[in-house]
């Protein structure tokens, strides 16, 4: 009788991933106060890894997310000269791309994940499925 076995070897950073798989609503940058971000609709889609988007007043850019360990997150611009129709978004969009090549940890605290920098947190956002 011949027995054989196999295994898929996984990235372990793919069991982590489905723990920030979600879209969510930037509510917290600095510059900015919680009504603007929120009028503004800044998102951050990580439904969608390795891509995610990023949403402000409608438009759209896709940056690359590598999650590498626990709370290890890496966000990588791929357009960085992405252009904004909507002239109230041009603040925001440019210091939150600014913003996600630094960011380089994630916790995750209920329904809002908090982006950090080293130690400093810099976005705060909450799932967009909350209630």
């Amino acid at each position: 009788m011949l027995v054989s076995s196999f295994s898929v070897q996984k990235n372990p950073a793919d069991k982590l991933s489905w723990y920030v798989q979600r879209q969510f609503m930037v509510v917290q940058m600095p510059g900015f106060i919680r009504d603007q971000l929120m009028d503004s609709r800044t998102e951050i889609d990580l439904t969608i890894l390795p891509k995610a988007g990023v949403y402000i007043y409608g438009d759209s850019t896709y940056v690359s997310v590598k999650i590498n360990a626990v709370n290890s997150i890496h966000f990588s611009l791929k357009n960085k000269h992405s252009k904004t129709s909507d002239s109230r978004a041009v603040d925001i969009k440019s210091k939150l791309m600014r913003l996600l090549p630094t960011i380089n940890r994630y916790k995750r605290d209920g329904h809002f994940i908090m982006l950090y920098s080293n130690e400093k947190m810099l976005i705060k956002a909450i799932a967009k499925d909350w209630d």
